[in-house]
């Protein structure tokens, strides 16, 4: 596992979300994350939050990205 997903992983645990990695593009990281159903955050605190965990971990992110094909709540591409 290389060192970005690693650490992607580690936060995305600690933010208590399920999550989805697509490595097929060697340029990003691909990130499908769904919120757990019983929890009572609304969507954009766990966004916020995980945005702000990516930004201590200087990782240059897309999330804007949401594909219509994606079954995914927030969808972030991490620049590798």
């Amino acid at each position: 596992m290389d060192d970005t997903k690693q650490l992607v992983t580690v936060i995305l645990n600690d933010e208590d979300v399920h999550y989805k990695f697509d490595t097929s593009d060697k340029a990003h990281l691909e990130v499908a994350i769904n919120q757990i159903k019983n929890d009572k955050r609304p969507l954009k605190a766990v966004k916020d939050e995980i945005q702000e965990e990516f930004d201590k971990a200087d990782f240059t992110y897309h999330d804007n990205v949401k594909s219509e094909s994606q079954d995914a709540d927030l969808l972030f591409l991490i620049d590798r």
